[in-house]
């Protein structure tokens, strides 16, 4: 009698082992593109959270805001010592068009033609973007325009909203 396997057995725990490896590698690349999904998620959410926490800093530090309306764009200007990337008091300019929210900022001061009309620095996808402020008793929307130190001002973006009482409003109460 003769030890040994039959063709027929080789070929089927081969076929079983080929099935079992592509299991495994379909659970790694399900694995990896569900990683690279997540990572944009987060991106996506720290980005946010930067921009809520700056947003946030910039309205409270400001010593003068604006806000306007252009065309189908909402421009908010705020005078603040808190600029992103230059030191000492700037002019930062949040421009939201096409979904899009846009910043530029300068050193307060300098004349630049340019400022706060081009859409080259984007910052973030939003979805909902709306401005009120809030002066002495009255409410300010984009539509209607705004220039001063407010009271308090409302902001959402998509669904966060930011409550922000400008410091400098309560040192001249």
């Amino acid at each position: 009698m003769n030890k040994g396997f039959t063709l027929i057995e080789v070929l089927i725990v081969l076929m079983l082992i080929s099935l079992l490896f592509s299991v495994v590698l379909l659970v790694f690349k399900v694995a990896g593109i569900h990683g690279i999904i997540y990572e944009k998620e987060a991106e996506i959410l720290r980005n946010e959270a930067v921009l809520f926490y700056k947003l946030k800093h910039q309205l409270e530090s400001s010593e003068n805001i604006n806000l306007e309306k252009r065309g189908k764009e909402i421009i908010l200007k705020i005078l603040t010592p808190d600029g992103e990337s230059i030191s000492g008091l700037v002019d930062a300019c949040y421009i939201y068009a096409n979904n899009t929210l846009y910043y530029e900022e300068k050193l307060n001061g300098l004349k630049e033609k340019d400022f706060c009309t081009s859409l080259k620095n984007p910052i973030a996808r939003i979805r909902k973007f709306k401005v009120q402020i809030f002066k002495a008793g009255r409410t300010y929307t984009e539509d209607t325009g705004f220039t001063g130190i407010p009271d308090k001002i409302r902001l959402e973006l998509n669904n966060l909203i930011i409550n922000a009482q400008p410091r400098f409003a309560e040192v001249l109460r």
